[in-house]
Order: structure tokens, then sequence, then C-alpha cells
């Protein structure tokens, strides 16, 4: 079907041009010049209008490079010590980061950070094995609260990958003076 689709659209439109030509011929010769001009211009439209029509609608191509989906990271286990905090300087914050879609090649976790909601300083978390080169990565960072007033707020973890999946998990600190005796 694609194929007669082509001949006749092939076919139609060198019939356009043919007849465009010769009615273009005609008003520059002089033979009733109003009516070929008239003449060639509503067969033209016709002609773009049948073609336009009968041409097969392809999509187009937005990309030239195979698309892939971006994997995303799951954020679990997050272990906030302490909290709350009871005038302690620092927290450790311990959580384990998974890539979901571990099909694309060379998805790994290659970044964890961790930063205060209030400070956009951010802080990279070190993976208790070494080395961020697994699909699972645990990781552990500290992240400085003495400035913090008491109350509580949120601690952002962003985890990464090269290809540029991410996740983020805001876990919830309660920050608290040290108890008097």
């Amino acid at each position: 079907m694609a194929k007669i689709n082509k001949h006749f659209t092939d076919w139609l439109s060198n019939l356009g041009s043919r007849l465009f030509r010769f009615l273009s011929r005609c008003e520059d010769r002089g033979v009733i010049p109003k009516a070929s001009r008239w003449l060639k211009l509503s067969l033209l439209g016709i002609t773009v209008v049948i073609i336009s029509a009968c041409a097969k609608k392809e999509p187009a191509v937005t990309s030239c490079y195979a698309v892939e989906c971006v994997p995303d990271i799951t954020i679990s286990d997050i272990e906030v010590k302490p909290n709350p905090t009871r005038g302690a300087e620092y927290v450790t914050i311990t959580a384990h980061a998974k890539v979901n879609n571990t099909e694309i090649e060379g998805s790994i976790i290659s970044r964890v950070t961790l930063r205060s909601i209030k400070d956009a300083a951010e802080i990279l978390m070190e993976p208790l094995d070494g080395e961020f080169d697994d699909t699972l990565e645990i990781v552990k960072g500290k992240i400085s609260v003495a400035g913090e007033e008491p109350g509580t707020t949120n601690v952002l973890i962003r985890a990464g990958t090269p290809q540029g999946g991410f996740g983020q998990e805001a876990p919830m600190l309660i920050v608290t003076k040290k108890k008097e005796d």
C-alpha cells in the first residue's frame, strides 16, 4: 500500500509541475493570461492538497541517538544518630543507595551527597566498602548541627549515576539542646 501511495503522489506531483509549466507559458505568451493565471493557481492548490493528503505522515526524527531510560535511585534504611541531637555538634547519617534499573550498562552509584536544608554546601558521603562501584552502596556521612536552632529540620541526601539518574530523600532531624543533669 505504501508503494502505491508513493507512486501515486509522485505521479500527481509530476503532473502538477507539468501543468504549472504549461499554464505559465500560456500566461507569458499572452494566451488568455488571466484565465491561465487563475487556472494555474487553482490547479496548483488542488495538487498540493491532494499530495499532502495522500502522503504518508512519518513521525519527526528528534534525535539520531538511542534514548535510554535514566535509572532512578532509591535511598533507604536511613539512620540519623543521634536523633534527637541532645546538644551534639555532629550527626552521623548512614543510608543505602540502590539503582532500580540495573539493565543499563554502567548504572552504578557514582556519588552520594549530604547537606542541611538550610545550607547549600554539599558533603560527599563515603561508601562503607571504600569505593563507588556497585548498584547498591551503603554510605556514611557526618554533618554539623552546631549552629542549628532547636526544632525540626531536614537533611537532604542525593545519590547519582554517571548517566544522570538520581534519587533523593530528606529525613527529619530533631535538633535539641544538651540535656541538663
